[in-house]
């Protein structure tokens, strides 16, 4: 049993930069880098490896693909890292991408975001949320899936070995993180990571004073 369940997005980025100054409207000499992504996915690889092996620190990261070669690799590469990955995979969809262009000075000219595939993440078994002790979550999945999951959970038992059970949620993005709010899902969670923007999002969802500093807002 895995006291540490993720759920959440699985991507691949790419990066595309042009040799010289960006010409548009035609192919550009340069050089492009693809690596595996995704807010839920990269938290779930940092556990397994500094786990190494740990049984109190097991991870087992849910999240949806394509019938494809990249969640063929996503799947090898968590697997190596330490991770139990159960991954569905939905037919005729494509596995999340992030494809990025930069410009000639390097900033982000243009990007396309193929994402549909994490409307349909799944909710981990009952059995699976109610042995944890520890559920991490991402914004990626529907907002239904989410309030779902984390009922489940705080619900499913006392978690590994009597410990307490938390939630720890990523807001992922600022319309995310504010759909969240507006939404009541953050009352059952016990530790947020927002940034800057993504916590003033949440507190003026929520009603909460912005004119303080970010210190403020949090407390």
């Amino acid at each position: 049993d895995e006291p540490v369940v993720v759920v959440g997005g699985a991507v691949i980025d790419i990066v595309a930069r042009p040799a010289s100054e960006l010409a548009l409207r035609t192919s550009n000499p340069g050089t492009s880098r693809e690596d595996h992504g995704g807010v839920a996915r990269n938290v779930a690889e940092v556990i397994g490896i500094f786990a190494q092996g740990d049984p109190a620190c097991a991870v087992r990261f849910f999240s949806a693909v394509g019938e494809d070669a990249r969640a063929d690799a996503i799947r090898h590469r968590l697997v190596a890292s330490g991770v139990k990955p159960s991954l569905s995979a939905e037919r005729g969809a494509n596995t999340a991408s992030y494809l990025a262009l930069m410009d000639g000075n390097n900033d982000l000219h243009a990007a396309v975001a193929d994402m549909d595939v994490l409307d349909r993440i799944p909710c981990p078994p009952e059995e699976c949320l109610s042995r944890a002790s520890c559920l991490v979550l991402d914004a990626n999945p529907p907002l239904e899936t989410l309030a779902e999951i984390i009922e489940r959970f705080r619900n499913g038992g006392e978690g590994s070995e009597h410990r307490p059970k938390t939630v720890i949620f990523e807001p992922t993005s600022v319309a995310k993180a504010v759909k969240a709010a507006e939404a009541g899902l953050l009352k059952g969670v016990h530790v947020m990571t927002p940034n800057r923007d993504e916590a003033l999002g949440m507190a003026v969802a929520l009603g909460l004073p912005t004119d303080g500093t970010i210190e403020d807002v949090a407390a």
